[in-house]
Order: structure tokens, then C-alpha cells, then sequence
């Protein structure tokens, strides 16, 4: 557990639930929460023999066990960090996986898809542009999922060679985004960038790409630390962020409220 509040404090506590072998996610977005808050993380079951599909599928009726298993934790709230298994659920499956969680732990759940989702639309972005570290086929399933939500992709732009998400530099990241947003100094008020996937490393990506555009820059790590934020009544505090993408991504959504 790593709380970013004092001993004697009552932090708002969530539970952070991502694949086993998933080297990103809890860092990036433990990184990033304000003070007053605290993150405890599970890990879904490994399901050994299965290839990357099926246990994306599993995921889904794991769920509800991996949560039980924070036992007696006063949890606020859960974000599941997996949005591979959000993007072959077809149209309104996200919402339902996370609706169906939410009612058998009686916690409410979130999906990193659905705190994409949330972001993008406090941010009134309606066009992306998709970094992605996916197979191919996962890409398209990615794009479909964006499609089914009311988005339109304009591009979605692979990262280079076939190696697990998990394996993805930095680098290759920065690349890719600086790439797909070259076309757009200036903020056009409907185009958002999005590193998809939760395991691969892109924080130093998008701080260091932050500056090269106008476009606000997201992952699905950076929007979860968003919602938990804003879920916790510490969405201002974001103005302070350690990180560059989101103090702006947090600028950019309280200009929409006035």
C-alpha cells in the first residue's frame, strides 16, 4: 500500500486491479494522486496456458473475485486497470462490466476505458488520435471500441515491431505521439492523443511530449489518476501535478466549466 497522506489522516483509499504482469500501471498512477489519498492494488489470476485473447475475455468474470479480495478495506472506490478486456465487450459493455462489478462488491468499480471515456468528455474532445502499443488485432479492436463510444479515429498509430505491451520504452512512446500529433501546434477544441493500454510506460513520454503540441495528451494511467482525483473531492490539486500532461489535461477541463 502507498499512501500520499499523513498517519493521523483519513485518506480517501482506492483499489488499484491490474493483470499480473502488468510493470505500469500502479506506478504511474500512485505517482500521480494528490495528497489525501491511498492506493491498495490486487492482481487478476495469471490463467497460465492462455493466450493474450482468452485472458482478456477471463478478466472479465474475474473480476468481481479480485475485489472481494481487498477483504475488509474501507475502499472508496476500485479502477480496473485492463482496458484490453474493456474493448471486446461491443457497445455499452464497458459501462455494464462496470456496473455488474459495482453491484456484486458493492464498491463502486471503474474501468480505465471508462475513466478515458470520462476525461475525454469533461475535456468536450471528440476526435482522437490513438498511440498504440497493441498486436494489430487488438488495435482494431481498440478502434471499433472508440467507434462504439461516439468518438471518431482519425489515426491509430501502432507502435513499431511485435513485442509485449509490457516491453514498450518510453522512447518508443514519445516517438509515436510526437508523430501523430506533429500535424497540430495549436489546440483545434475537438482533438485529444491517446497512449492506449495500461501497461506501458508513457508518463515520461507525454511530460516530455507535452510541449511539442497544442493538443492535450492522455493515457489511460493519466486518466485514472484524474478520475480517482476527482472522485475524492481533490481534483484541484491537480493544478499542482508533478506531471506536465496533467496539470494541462487539468487546466483544459476547468476552462470547459467556465
Amino acid at each position: 500500500m502507498t499512501s500520499h497522506a499523513t498517519p493521523t489522516d483519513r485518506p480517501f483509499r482506492v483499489g488499484l486491479v491490474t493483470p499480473s504482469a502488468n510493470p505500469s500501471f500502479e506506478n504511474e498512477v500512485i505517482d500521480l494522486l494528490p495528497l489525501g489519498m491511498a492506493a491498495h492494488t490486487a492482481r487478476l489470476p495469471e490463467h497460465i496456458g492462455l493466450d493474450l485473447r482468452a485472458r482478456l475475455e477471463s478478466y472479465v468474470d474475474d473480476l468481481p473475485d479480485t475485489v472481494r479480495g481487498f477483504g475488509a478495506l474501507p475502499l472508496r472506490r476500485v479502477f480496473v486497470g485492463c482496458t484490453g478486456s474493456s474493448y471486446g465487450l461491443g457497445p455499452g459493455g464497458d459501462a455494464r462490466w462496470s456496473a455488474e462489478a459495482s453491484a456484486i462488491t458493492g464498491v463502486p468499480v471503474t474501468t480505465a476505458a471508462g475513466a478515458v471515456k470520462s476525461l475525454l468528455t469533461a475535456l468536450s474532445r471528440t476526435r482522437l488520435l490513438l498511440v498504440s502499443p497493441y498486436p494489430e488485432w487488438l488495435t482494431a479492436m481498440c478502434v471499433e471500441h472508440w467507434k462504439n463510444e461516439g468518438f471518431s479515429v482519425a489515426a491509430a498509430d501502432r507502435l513499431r515491431g511485435e513485442v509485449s505491451v509490457y516491453e514498450r520504452s518510453p522512447a518508443d512512446v514519445h516517438e509515436a505521439v510526437t508523430h501523430v500529433a506533429a500535424g497540430y501546434p495549436e489546440d483545434d477544441g475537438r482533438t485529444a492523443v491517446v497512449v492506449t493500454g495500461t501497461g506501458v510506460r508513457s508518463l515520461c513520454a507525454l511530460d516530455a511530449a507535452v510541449w511539442r503540441t497544442g493538443l492535450p495528451l492522455l493515457s489511460s494511467n493519466v486518466a485514472v489518476a484524474w478520475a480517482a482525483a476527482n472522485a475524492a473531492g481533490l481534483g484541484d490539486a491537480l493544478s499542482q501535478s508533478s506531471s506536465a500532461a496533467l496539470r494541462r489535461l487539468h487546466t483544459l477541463t476547468r476552462k470547459g466549466r467556465t
